[in-house]
């Protein structure tokens, strides 16, 4: 059962990938899609993972200590739900975000008080921390787990989406990538899988979600201090309060002043009130159109310019930290 799983799961990666070397050829005998601007490419390419990334230990993963000249030290361990360790002597040691030559210098470290010459090497032997999740129109919703950098591609063909059914023809039009609670990208996955441009399966870091709507569906990202975070579904005439209700709610630290609504096609930036959420002649004035970021700062992070930043191109183009392409 197991490999008749993992031959589907090559199958479809194989597809998506030959769609990617063939779109080229086939776009001669039609006419030429348009391509992402420069800028959207550019920005694209910043969300990316690097390719030489190095690996970051997370809860749950398998590793193995070699402690040089102590055999009572070297072993395996795994990673606990605080992200710590525990060895003899020293007791707990957290490793959770660091890398393996960091975590090897930090169990020296602890140990250096009560043994000479200490040298540490670290090794992953299960990563059960690097992964991601998939949610929407797919057929096995949830995390998946990655023995190496995970990419979209991979991770769409995977969870099986549901529009494969019919080939690599029936890619979805887009995917919403979100990283943390503060970056998203919408990825218009189909226009370019049919420019052939490389970035269609671009490297993922562990912990992304990417949303992948079904066929014309509508809907809106809820970012933020909100309690499920993510991809809403949009009807006509849903209101920013129900939009912010299905997202469970603002979170009692988020901000009740300076809520931020980002128009999905042209990037115009609207600054919300709580008051105007609630305030049925203000929520007129707040309709909204699929592909619409709602971002809902923290209190301590409650500056308007910095809201703005998050979701402005021209800052996100400088390093900042988060961007939305169209």
């Amino acid at each position: 059962m197991k490999d008749r799983k993992d031959g589907k799961n090559i199958t479809l990666t194989m597809m998506l990938m030959l769609a990617l070397v063939l779109a080229p050829a086939a776009r001669a005998q039609q006419a030429q899609e348009p391509k992402l601007e420069p800028g959207q490419h550019n920005q694209l390419a910043q969300f990316e993972a690097a390719e030489e990334a190095e690996y970051i230990l997370g809860i749950g993963d398998h590793i193995f200590l070699d402690v040089d000249g102590r055999p009572e030290l070297t072993g395996a361990h795994v990673l606990g739900p605080d992200g710590k360790i525990t060895l003899p002597i020293v007791g707990e040691i957290s490793l959770d975000g660091l890398t393996r030559e960091n975590a090897g210098a930090a169990i020296a470290n602890a140990l250096q008080p009560y043994y000479r010459n200490i040298s540490v090497t670290v090794r992953v032997t299960d990563y059960q921390s690097n992964k991601v999740t998939v949610l929407g129109s797919v057929e096995h919703p949830g995390s998946i787990l990655f023995e190496s950098t995970p990419t979209l591609l991979d991770a769409v063909s995977r969870a099986g989406y549901l529009g494969l059914a019919g080939g690599p023809r029936n890619m979805p039009e887009t995917a919403v990538i979100y990283r943390g609670e503060s970056q998203s990208v919408t990825v218009k996955l189909s226009e370019m899988m049919a420019n052939g441009d490389p970035l269609a399966n671009l490297r993922l870091k562990k912990n992304d979600v990417i949303y992948l709507p079904a066929p014309k569906q509508k809907f809106v990202s809820v970012m933020g201090a909100v309690v499920h975070p993510g991809a809403i579904s949009l009807d006509a005439g849903d209101s920013l309060a129900l939009i912010l209700g299905e997202a469970g709610g603002p979170l009692q630290e988020a901000s009740k002043t300076n809520m931020v609504v980002v128009d999905g096609t042209t990037g115009r930036q609207r600054k919300v009130t709580m008051e105007d959420v609630l305030n049925p002649s203000r929520s007129t004035e707040l309709h909204l159109h699929s592909g619409d970021i709602v971002y809902v700062p923290r209190s301590n992070m409650a500056k308007v310019g910095f809201v703005l930043e998050k979701f402005n191109p021209v800052f996100s183009a400088a390093g900042l930290s988060g961007f939305i392409l169209h």
